[in-house]
């Protein structure tokens, strides 16, 4: 990939690519869409090649199973990233998310089925100002707190709670407090029928 120093898309979900393989990416300095979903061979020292793609606006790591919450940590260098796709990262608890913090121009944010993040874990979030876009569907350990957090984000403009079992009617009073917010799904959430 050397040659190919003007690259601005690059879509490697599913291979085979391990943490050596991402340093091959270090030179690839314009960069601004990277996919490694399912890519579940990527460990935490692997993320630390990131580091140099400076241009990345949107990153995908879904499915990449071997992510740790210290891995989330090499992230922070990303400081232009807006969308990050972190679905199905089961390793992933509350402290990933507070790795995310300095990443201030985050528009989007999914972390569908990260069934370990607990309702203190959205605390972290609140300096994304910017977040537009958040799907926290299928994490099931979240309840009525978690809106509490939620409510804050005054640009939200997409909300995803479905399957999340354990948010009720008392939860969605903080709702109101989204005046942008468009769009949200609360499908087979419990007792909001």
């Amino acid at each position: 990939l050397t040659p190919l120093t003007q690259l601005q898309h690059l879509n490697l979900s599913g291979c085979d690519i391990t943490d050596a393989g991402l340093q091959h990416l270090t030179h690839l300095t314009q960069l601004q869409s990277l996919d490694l979903s399912k890519c579940d061979k990527i460990t935490d020292a692997g993320l630390q090649h990131l580091r140099y793609l400076k241009h990345l606006l949107h990153l995908n790591l879904s499915e990449c199973t071997s992510i740790t919450n210290d891995g989330l940590n090499h992230l922070k260098y990303l400081s232009q990233l807006q969308s990050l796709y972190l679905n199905h990262c089961s390793q992933l608890t509350n402290p990933a998310i507070r790795h995310l913090a300095s990443l201030r121009q985050l528009r989007c944010l999914h972390l569908h089925a990260v069934r370990k993040l607990l309702d203190a874990g959205l605390k972290y979030l609140k300096p994304l100002a910017q977040l537009q876009e958040l799907d926290l569907s299928k994490c099931t350990q979240l309840t009525d707190k978690a809106m509490e957090y939620l409510g804050q984000f005054a640009h939200l403009r997409w909300l995803n709670l479905s399957e999340c079992q354990k948010i009720t009617d008392a939860g969605l009073q903080h709702l109101a407090k989204l005046t942008q917010h468009q769009q949200h799904n609360l499908q087979r959430s419990s007792n909001n029928t």
